[in-house]
């Protein structure tokens, strides 16, 4: 269960419902990359500096994590502990890691890699299963963990390894995703009708479940410092992206009507990024004002960003055929 939500971008299908007018934006750049000996590129998370993590696949089906810099210099690393894998999923402003690596037996273990390369490992408290997704500039960690009995539950890592953990009211499954430098904690959580919903975590430890409108299952992603979160919706078996606020408006956005949408990331000016699909899937950024921008690396059939920083830099990954390779790309401004 923790190793599919921790995947969980990689997997996502969204079928092809309508056409739509495609515009690419000017002044836009587009650099894509690729670890060395990469099969799969996932870049999860970048942080105000542009610096990326995530993961890569190599020719064995064995993820590596990966530091991309700015300037395009990369370096990989795994968990010294790691026989099935290890997986970055997310960046501070300071440059900290935190991800899951999975052991002999490809049970998953959160942990956490210093700027200067030291790589703490840890597991939440009675836990079987740990992952790490989120952490703050405080050094705040947010992730899931799995118990004994197979129940997913959240918790909270604060920066001198302490934890505590939590479920929203009348959750059987709790997955964290996003934490942000407040401490205030956005994710999903599955009740006993195998209902999705989202949640956040107040600073105080208050948690507030939420639906969109209309919603048969809601998925929230990302939460920004001012308290907006960003996620997906569907309704009748089709996807659209939303934005809430921090008092609980939930808006609805659907570039050009396409009725599939996904929205991975929110920054601090409340600049969205997510994709759609119309002819395939493309990248596209959102403004408060309701301003879409759509881009996608050259020749790319399948663009899927998945977080946006402070300065607009989008990152993601993109097929150029499929199946084929997956890249990963950085969109600058």
């Amino acid at each position: 269960m923790l190793e599919m939500f921790g995947i969980l971008y990689k997997f996502i299908l969204i079928a092809v419902l309508c056409n739509a007018v495609i515009g690419q934006p000017v002044n836009a750049k587009i650099i894509t990359f690729d670890p060395p000996g990469s099969v799969e590129t996932l870049p999860y998370q970048i942080n105000t500096k542009g610096e990326i993590t995530g993961y890569y696949d190599d020719s064995n089906e064995l993820g590596h994590a990966f530091l991309r810099t700015l300037k395009g210099s990369i370096t990989t690393f795994d968990v010294s502990k790691a026989k099935c894998g290890t997986f970055g999923f997310g960046i501070n402003d300071h440059g900290v890691i935190v991800g899951q690596y999975n052991d002999r037996l490809c049970n998953a273990h959160g942990f956490v890699r210093a700027a200067d390369g030291t790589i703490t490992t840890f597991d939440a408290p009675g836990a079987v299963q740990t992952d790490a997704y989120a952490i703050n500039n405080a050094g705040v960690i947010a992730g899931s963990y799995v118990d004994t009995k197979k129940y997913t539950h959240g918790y909270v890592r604060d920066a001198a390894g302490t934890f505590s953990t939590f479920d929203p009211p009348n959750s059987i499954e709790t997955i964290t995703y996003s934490i942000n430098n407040p401490g205030a904690i956005a994710g999903t959580y599955i009740d006993g009708a195998d209902t999705y919903h989202g949640f956040v975590r107040g600073t105080d430890g208050k948690i507030t479940n939420f639906d969109a409108p209309d919603s048969d299952g809601t998925f929230a992603y990302s939460i920004n410092d001012s308290g907006s979160i960003v996620g997906y919706y569907q309704e009748r078996e089709e996807a659209y992206g939303f934005v809430r606020s921090p008092n609980g408006i939930v808006t609805a956005i659907d570039p050009y009507k396409s009725n599939s949408v996904v929205v991975f990331g929110i920054n601090k000016r409340g600049v969205v990024a997510g994709n759609y699909v119309s002819d395939m899937a493309h990248g596209f950024t959102y403004t408060s004002n309701g301003t879409y921008k759509t881009f996608d690396p050259k020749k790319s059939i399948d663009t899927n960003p998945t977080a946006i920083n402070d300065k607009r830099g989008t990152t993601g990954w993109y097929q150029k055929e499929n199946p084929g390779p997956i890249h990963g790309f950085l969109r600058t401004r």
